[in-house]
């Protein structure tokens, strides 16, 4: 969500380049996205990143939201930059979180771009014959995308889902989940 208050921060800078604390607002969430980035770099574990949050994540944070109050006493509510104001202090409480938990990412891009295809493709799949065959493409597009996520070839691996769930008895589900080990190479990307 980070990325969300950063694109809104970009956008009043952009509109009006004079407009600097708009540039300075979204130069504080690019430092947070360069301490990420650092992190990752260096291969921390979930403790080290989380204190590295705490130490210097939490005070960019805290310096972001002093200074956003101090400029939206400034600035008009109906601006880019007020909107974006507006935005980043209504979201504070989810913009924050990834100071609780180190699994949480600054950015929650990966996964809209994982269901774009499928926001893109609903009006197509708005003529299905019948409930549960919508329900049936929610699942299969389902797999793929976890599939994809799981850094596996789609084609390959439904093919390799389907034979063995016809040639196999004996088959425990959990073997043909996408990061069960028992996945074929040919199916990894």
């Amino acid at each position: 969500m980070l990325g969300h208050a950063k694109r809104k921060f970009h956008e009043a800078w952009q509109a009006n380049k004079k407009n600097q604390e708009a540039k300075k607002c979204e130069d504080y969430i690019s430092k947070l996205f360069a301490l990420e980035k650092r992190a990752d770099e260096k291969g921390l574990t979930d403790e080290a990143r989380l204190e590295m949050r705490k130490e210097d994540s939490a005070k960019l944070v805290t310096s972001f939201y002093d200074f956003l109050e101090d400029l939206s006493t400034r600035t008009l509510p109906q601006s880019l930059l007020g909107k974006a104001i507006t935005y980043a202090k209504n979201q504070r409480e989810y913009l924050t979180t990834f100071l609780e938990d180190p699994r949480i990412q600054l950015s929650n891009n990966l996964a809209e771009q994982s269901i774009r295809p499928f926001v893109i493709g609903r009006n197509n799949w708005l003529f299905s014959a019948s409930p549960r065959g919508a329900s049936s493409s929610a699942l299969i597009y389902s797999i793929i995308q976890t599939a994809i996520s799981n850094d596996l070839k789609p084609y390959h691996y439904l093919n390799h889902i389907f034979e063995e769930i016809q040639l196999n008895e004996e088959l425990q589900v959990v073997d043909l989940l996408p990061w069960s080990d028992k996945i074929p190479g040919e199916c990894k990307k």
